[in-house]
């Protein structure tokens, strides 16, 4: 057992994997950023399933968190929005 703090944030292969000489390994990073990406896709995906008038409470939270990181990196890039955003927030952050 280590006592060092900086032992959590060690990177260790979970599933070693080489193609044509590149390690190209899930490591414990790499897995929880996959599973991160999984529930940031259920949460839209649960929260939008139903397209209704009035918003539902799932898709109003979906909404907030949206305009919430639109605002986000609308703000991180004004001098040059569209050289520093992705295509995907392009419009709302100019």
């Amino acid at each position: 057992m280590s006592t060092s703090p900086i032992h959590q944030f060690e990177i260790h292969p979970i599933l070693p994997l080489h193609v044509g000489g590149v390690d190209v390994s899930l490591t414990n990073s790499g897995l929880f950023m996959l599973i991160a990406a999984a529930c940031a896709t259920l949460f839209i995906t649960l929260g939008m399933r139903k397209a209704t008038l009035v918003p539902s409470r799932g898709q109003a939270a979906v909404e907030l968190v949206y305009k919430n990181m639109a605002s986000m990196i609308g703000d991180a890039a004004v001098a040059f929005p569209s050289g520093f955003s992705p295509t995907c927030w392009r419009g709302i952050s100019s």
